[in-house]
Parts: structure tokens; sequence; C-alpha cells
């Protein structure tokens, strides 16, 4: 699917929209509430970003504007602990909404967090152990940082040293692409080697970009404390579960969940499956290890009547293009229909 699809989809949700094609699919697709998953939130500037960064970091006023959508529909905000005794014993019409975050980003407690106590609403953060460890590598803020930084490169990507003349925005939109695609498929313990092989960068520059967006230990600790806030894990070193071996997989579900709780000093019994992905091992694997949850971004609404299974509950998505329009294509059904017909119920 093109990878511009979500903002596509932006331009004509509001023709959809007034139409009222939705409250077709909204009798069988809406469900009974949602899950909603977001990555960061940061303040609007003006510097040209890559596609792929630029989409996954809304704005302070966009999540105001996403619990006023919810406010504005008698939505019952739930903490996540709560869904499933919702799904079971609610009898009214009533509907719900969880938000949630991936990863452990520092904006989530700076700008997202202060947000939430104003509402009353509660959320839950997805932690990877490694970030507030000190030992994770955000390898895309580097990659998109090198890349609009310049605007020719003499660079070996393992064919000798090519010539890339990356002036124009779009050239630097396809060479991102073309070299995030070797970081994702390379040996995650390999990345220091192949971040110094192609920007030159140290151990110095791999910490700083840590330092500068990601959550540490002590403001973890704080947002646990609060009893709007659930703290998950989204395992160590965000990597596809499903990809790895029984030993691996298990490591990385059942290890970030201790070091969650030793440092936190709780309970840790939600998960968050890195790249959305998962397969029926894993699902087992959250068992073994007391999660009460696995949540996926599988983007479809949640259903009465244990149709859903625990251990892969869908999310939808908030982008920055993310507009009132398109989040009721997402609540009444629509856009889920399109994207999996009659099997959107189906995990």
């Amino acid at each position: 699917m093109n990878k511009y699809y979500k903002k596509y989809i932006s331009v004509f949700a509001p023709i959809v929209a007034n139409l009222h094609l939705d409250l077709l699919t909204k009798p069988f697709f809406s469900g009974k509430g949602n899950i909603l998953i977001f990555h960061r939130v940061v303040p609007k500037d003006n510097r040209t970003r890559i596609h792929n960064h630029d989409l996954m970091e809304i704005s302070p006023e966009l999540l105001e504007k996403t619990i006023h959508f919810f406010k504005k529909r008698n939505y019952k905000f739930l903490h996540i602990d709560e869904i499933q005794d919702f799904l079971i014993k609610s009898k009214s019409k009533e509907k719900f909404v969880v938000f949630t975050f991936d990863d452990g980003y520092l904006d989530n407690y700076t700008y997202a967090f202060p947000m939430f106590k104003s509402y009353e609403v509660p959320f839950t953060i997805f932690i990877t152990t490694n970030m507030p460890e000190g030992k994770a590598i955000l390898w895309s803020y580097m990659l998109e940082d090198f890349v609009l930084n310049n605007d020719e490169l003499n660079i070996d990507l393992g064919n000798g040293i090519e010539y890339f003349d990356i002036g124009k925005q779009s050239s630097k939109e396809l060479f991102f692409y073309k070299i995030r695609s070797l970081f994702v498929s390379s040996n995650q313990f390999g990345l220091k080697e192949l971040i110094s092989k192609l920007f030159n960068y140290g151990e110095y520059q791999i910490k700083k970009y840590l330092a500068e967006h990601s959550l540490d230990w002590k403001k973890i600790i704080e947002l646990n404390n609060n009893p709007l806030v659930t703290i998950g894990s989204h395992t160590i070193n965000h990597r596809r579960i499903s990809k790895l071996n029984d030993e691996m997989a298990k490591y990385e579900i059942f290890e970030s969940k201790l070091i969650l709780e030793s440092k936190i000093g709780s309970k840790v019994e939600h998960f968050s499956y890195p790249f959305g992905d998962y397969s029926n091992r894993d699902f087992e694997l959250l068992k073994e290890a007391c999660y009460k949850s696995g949540t996926t971004t599988k983007m479809t609404n949640l259903f009465l009547n244990g149709t859903t299974n625990i251990y892969a509950y869908p999310r939808l998505p908030v982008y920055r293009f993310t507009s009132n329009e398109v989040m009721k294509l997402q609540i009444n059904g629509f856009l889920p229909f399109l994207k999996y017909g009659f099997k959107q119920k189906i995990v």
C-alpha cells in the first residue's frame, strides 16, 4: 500500500462523511468501543520533515481535539484494565475509548501527560525498555537528520561508493526509505556498525538522540504513580516478535515485563506488539507471562460477547492527518470495512 495513503484518506474523508456513507457500516462495524494508538505529541513547527516522522507526530492541539471528539459523543474514558469487563458486562448503549502510546517518548510526559491530567483522562504508555535503559538506538531520527542535512552524497550501500543527488524533497524521501529498508532488515545488534558506516556517527551521537527523545526511569516512575497512567511493555529491543525464534520471543516478552516491574515497583499486565506484528504462538507466550492483554495495530473496533481476542486488541491510529471526519469514518467502521471487509471482527 502507498505509504502516503493516510494523507490521501484525510482528503476524501470530508466527502464521505458529508454523504453519510459511514452510516451504512455503523450498525455492523462500529462496535462497543475503541482503543487509540499514538506515538508522539510535539508542538507544530516549520521544519521540513520526512513523511514517516511528520505523520507520527501529532500536536498537543490535535490530542486535545481528539479528547473533545469523544467527550462530545459521550464516550466513557476507560483504563486499559477495564476493557474486558465493559465488553462482557455492559448493558447500556454507552461506548468507550482507551488512549495508548507506544515506545516511551519524552514528549508523552512533557505534552500529553499535562493534557490528560487537565481532562482527567486515563492513558497507557507501552515502554520499550532499552529506551530508559540507555541502550536503544533511535536510528530513524538519525537517518532523517542525515538525509535532510545533505543534498549530495557519496556513500557505500554494499556495492561500492555510489553518488546520490538528494537536493529535492522528493529525492530525500526516496533515499530515506531506501536506507530505512537496510536498517529494518539488518540484525538488531549490528545497528551501531551500520550507523558508523553510513553516517560516521559514534557513541556520543547515539546517546544524544536517545537522551533528547526518550523517557527516563525517573519520569516513568512518576507517571506510574499517577492513577491515570498505566505502564505496559513494548519489549526490550522493539523487534518483530513473530519473526523471532521461540527463545528470543520469550525473552523479549518475559524479560521486558520483569525489568519494568523491578523499576516501577508494580505489576505490568499489558503488552503492545512492535510494528503490530504477532502470531498465535505469541498469544500463548503472553498468557504464560501473565499479561492481561496484547494490543496490535489492526485498525478495527472492539465488539461485545467476547468476539475480540484479549491478546490481539485492535487499535485505531491517530496521525497528524487524523481529522474529525477521519476519526468518524474509523469509529463507525467505514475505514475498517474498506481495509478488512467482513473479516474485521476476526483476529
